[in-house]
């Protein structure tokens, strides 16, 4: 029960931080003005001109796409350890240093479908940019079996 407070107190503090923010106006100023666009203005996707080579992109669902900013905002330490051990397994360690940040991989955990092309930025490499992609979806089957195994905090975290 305590936990629920808790977590219900802290949400509460970011619901009321987030209705004095500055910023909201213009950001959902932004999000209308998007959603607004004409077909002529929406970017095109590239037609592919020849044979596609080589193994089709990676576009895996991401399970716990739903209750990952929940789960961040709150940073709970068993999704710390979920993430730190997706990160040392799926993209391992050189010279004692973890290849890819733990932080990118939460980051690529609020996307619905982690695939290479939504994980990757411009100043990434496309290598790195699979890594993360390969050590998000390990994360994300490694947080959906912990709520699997722990009811209490899934139906928590559904109600909030």
């Amino acid at each position: 029960m305590h936990d629920y407070f808790t977590a219900r107190s802290s949400f509460q503090r970011w619901a009321d931080r987030r209705r004095t923010d500055p910023w909201i106006a213009e950001d959902a100023e932004r999000v209308f003005r998007f959603s607004q666009r004409t077909d002529e203005q929406k970017p095109q996707e590239k037609q592919p001109t020849g044979p596609q080579r080589g193994r089709p992109e990676l576009n895996t669902p991401n399970p716990v796409a739903s209750v990952m900013p929940l789960l961040s905002f709150d940073r709970p330490q068993w999704v710390d350890d979920i993430v730190y051990g997706a990160v040392a397994t799926a993209a391992g360690a050189s010279k004692g240093r973890l290849n890819v940040k733990p932080g990118c991989v939460l980051a690529a955990l609020h996307l619905a479908a982690v695939s290479t092309g939504a994980v990757k930025t411009a100043d990434m490499s496309i290598r790195t940019a699979q890594t993360i992609a390969k050590a998000a979806r390990h994360a994300a089957h490694g947080i959906a079996f912990y709520l699997d195994r722990h009811p209490a905090i899934r139906t928590r975290l559904m109600f909030e």
